[in-house]
Parts: C-alpha cells; structure tokens; sequence
C-alpha cells in the first residue's frame, strides 16, 4: 500500500504472512487477515530493516525511542481504561498488569537515551511529540473513551501484536549478523531481545486470546468495528515505524 525505498541488505529479517503470535480464533484471525497488507508495509519501512542489520543511524533511533516515550503515555491510560471497562476482575488484571509493563519500556528507552548523545539542538526538537504520534495518540484516546469495551481492545492490540511479531521476524538478522561479528555486541540488541522474549510474547498471545474472548461475544455491528478500528491502529503503526526516516530526510 505504501512505497518505501529500497533497504539492500546483507541481514534481511523473516518474511512470512503467518503471525508467530498466533491467532486465538476466527476473530482474531480476521483482524489478521485485514491487516495484513498494512502489517507487510511495517516490514517494508527502511527502519525496520535497519534496527535488524544494525546500520539504522543512532539519531533516527534516538528520535524513535523519544517518540515511544511520548505516546505510551498515552498507550498504557489506554490499557488502565481496558482494566476499568473488564467485563471480569482476571481480566482487569490483565490489562492493568500490561500496564505495569509498558512502563518497564519506559524505563528501557530511558536507558538507552542516557547511554548516547546527540546534539543539544536535536535533542530539543526530539521533545515534541510528531504529527504521526498525535494523531496515533488521539486515536487510542478516543477509542478507548468513547467506543465499547471490544471495540477498544481490538483498536489497542495492533501495538501489542506488532512488536513482538516485527522482533521475532528480525532474530534471524540478528542471529547472522552476530554470528558474522564474533566479539561485537548488536547495536540494537536490546530492542530486538525485549520484544521477542517471553516477557512480551506470552503477555502478547494474552491480549489475543482476550481480544478474541471480547469479539465473540460482542455484536455484529461492534465486530465489523473493531475490525476497522485495528486496521486503523496498524496503519498508525506503518507510520510511527517510519517517522523517524521522515524526520530527518
């Protein structure tokens, strides 16, 4: 759907059209199916392949780990909304506990952010949230206000979904291209390691199962919703991956 430019590269991560977090059901598995074109254009974003083979440039991940700052905020109030509007307490939980490890992202980036430099100038710009973030931010906020329970958990679960799917797909680059680099530590190993370990894989098939729980007992109407809304959500992935390459072109 989108035309990026073309990132030669010696790491390639996997593609394959299945999740490795897979479906729960024939909800979940439509809300794949829909996706999917927009799922192919996060695979195709130069950053993508960067973070993989290691030659995305430290101000464009910089910039990114800034922006993730910014809009989970926003993402883990929309996870303590999902607790609050559970139709069970387990599941509340659930959310709430998701909540807790968004957090831990927080404080990963922050990590990251205080082990690097970039000039002063830049990193003052880098404190605004982008247009793409706003607008990414603007639609969970009112997903999860306004729209019933299933309707908001399907419009959450695209950024739940999409990293562990995008970090397992890049383990193979990583793999290689530590095997080519005997000695040498991965520029982005701690991105690539967080988000493919069973701390966001088994909490990621979770929110699967959940979703699917919500959708099939909600309407017919509210289904066919929350079918757009998590196309929606991955399309603002499609555009939070690739700010950063806007940003700086």
């Amino acid at each position: 759907m989108f035309q990026f430019p073309v990132t030669p590269t010696s790491y390639p991560p996997l593609q394959t059209d299945q999740p490795l977090v897979p479906v729960a059901g024939p909800h979940t598995q439509q809300l794949w199916e829909a996706a999917l074109p927009l799922f192919r254009d996060i695979m195709a974003v130069p950053f993508i392949t960067q973070l993989g083979d290691g030659t995305l440039a430290a101000p464009e991940y910089r910039y990114y780990l800034q922006q993730d700052n910014h809009y989970l905020e926003t993402y883990i109030n929309g996870l303590r909304s999902l607790g609050r509007n559970a139709p069970d307490a387990s599941t509340a939980a659930f959310w709430n506990d998701a909540a807790a490890l968004s957090e831990g992202e927080v404080d990963s980036h922050n990590s990251e952010l205080e082990g690097g430099s970039v000039a002063e100038e830049v990193a003052e710009e880098q404190g605004y949230p982008s247009p793409s973030n706003l607008a990414y931010q603007a639609f969970l906020r009112d997903a999860c206000a306004t729209q019933p329970y299933a309707i908001g958990a399907s419009a959450m679960l695209p950024c739940f979904w999409t990293y562990p799917e995008v970090a397992l797909r890049l383990l193979p680059a990583y793999r290689a291209w530590v095997a080519d680099h005997p000695g040498e530590q991965h520029p982005y190993e701690e991105w690539i390691m967080l988000y493919s370990g069973d701390g966001f894989v088994e909490p990621c098939a979770q929110a699967i199962e959940l979703v699917e729980e919500a959708l099939s007992q909600a309407t017919p109407e509210d289904a066919a919703v929350a079918v757009g809304e998590f196309c929606i959500g991955t399309l603002h992935e499609v555009m939070f991956f690739d700010q950063s390459r806007r940003h700086f072109s």
